[in-house]
């Protein structure tokens, strides 16, 4: 990761979405601050050409930011506004203002549009419906229904037909893969702040006479932690740093698709034995409102639904493997999840 990248995400984030600030949008108000922040910040144009009047970035360069959305658990689709607002700048489209949340579109122009269980429905101004027959952003007020999803921040929407202020996006993507990019990064990260929270507990924790973090059992355990988030995070990074989906066009595309599958696969099974390890650790406490590692471990949970879980990428992964030309699963591992193949000379 670039480290000077990193550094602005961190500091922006630890100002703009603490703690206390993430419980109140999570509990139902509003996140206008914490947004009006992230948007001064700039990192929201970051993947939009600079021919196009944004910052150019590739898909390297913004996965610092999207890692540190789950870091400081930021509840707002700040990955999916950076997604949204590339594919409306290379369609030659103007971008809308707000929080840009994807669906999954079902319906047609005329008989309406319904996207289900959208991820920070709740917080956004915008929804990116994306189906066969095309791809329309239509704005949150204007559903005609909006029903709980399956977390906080999630929504049921349905639009009985297209709003005036809608904007269809005629541009060929994968919003699926576009999705489950964003979502195994934000995983990763964190779970880079549930390893660091039980590292610290266990180390403060006393229990007979010594800190808790000195007893085997729970070394043992904590390096079982440490093993699967540093697993998750380089998982996120093979994502995010193919030479075939650096530039935004290829993103959007979907290129590198199994490197995607098996990000969003390994991460979803690391993200349930690493929920369990750390309320292990803290016991009780950690799943009481007051304290932060039930804002990552919640994260982690709905993560894994979201776009795809990891028993559909994994099936998916499955089918590249079957379908690729070289006879044994370790030529597949070496040419389309290791390989740089196609990367600028």
């Amino acid at each position: 990761m670039d480290p000077l990248i990193s550094s602005a995400a961190d500091q922006l984030f630890s100002k703009a979405a603490p703690p206390e600030a993430v419980r109140e949008v999570l509990n139902g108000q509003a996140g206008d601050a914490m947004w009006a922040e992230i948007e001064a910040s700039g990192f929201l144009d970051g993947l939009v050409p600079e021919q196009l009047g944004g910052s150019g970035l590739s898909a390297t360069d913004v996965f610092p930011v999207l890692f540190a959305c789950g870091k400081y658990a930021v509840p707002a689709p700040v990955g999916e506004t950076m997604f949204a607002r590339a594919a409306l700048a290379l369609a030659g489209c103007e971008c809308v203002p707000g929080p840009v949340a994807l669906g999954v579109r079902s319906g047609s122009k005329h008989g309406g549009f319904a996207s289900f269980d959208v991820p920070h429905g709740r917080v956004a101004a915008w929804v990116l419906v994306s189906g066969e027959d095309g791809t329309v952003v239509l704005p949150t007020d204007g559903a005609s229904f909006r029903g709980p999803g399956s977390d906080s921040l999630s929504l049921d929407l349905r639009w009985d037909s297209c709003t005036d202020d809608a904007v269809e996006l005629p541009l060929d993507a994968d919003w699926l893969v576009a999705g489950a990019r964003i979502e195994s990064a934000a995983m990763a990260g964190a779970m880079e702040s549930i390893l660091a929270s039980s590292v610290r507990y266990a180390g403060e924790r006393v229990q007979f006479g010594r800190p808790i973090g000195r007893f085997q059992a729970v070394q043992q355990q904590v390096s079982i932690l440490t093993e699967q988030v540093f697993a998750s995070r380089m998982a996120a990074e093979l994502a995010f740093s193919s030479p075939r989906a650096q530039a935004a066009v290829d993103l959007l595309a979907g290129a590198d698709r199994p490197r995607v599958a098996a990000a969003k696969t390994r991460i979803g099974e690391a993200a349930i034995l690493a929920a369990a390890i750390a309320h292990g650790v803290h016991g009780a406490i950690g799943i009481t409102e007051e304290f932060d590692l039930q804002l990552h471990t919640g994260r982690l949970q709905s993560g894994r639904l979201r776009f795809g879980s990891e028993a559909y990428w994994a099936r998916e992964l499955g089918r590249n493997v079957l379908t690729h030309g070289g006879a044994r699963v370790v030529d597949f591992l070496r040419e389309e999840l290791t390989s740089s193949r196609g990367a600028s000379p």
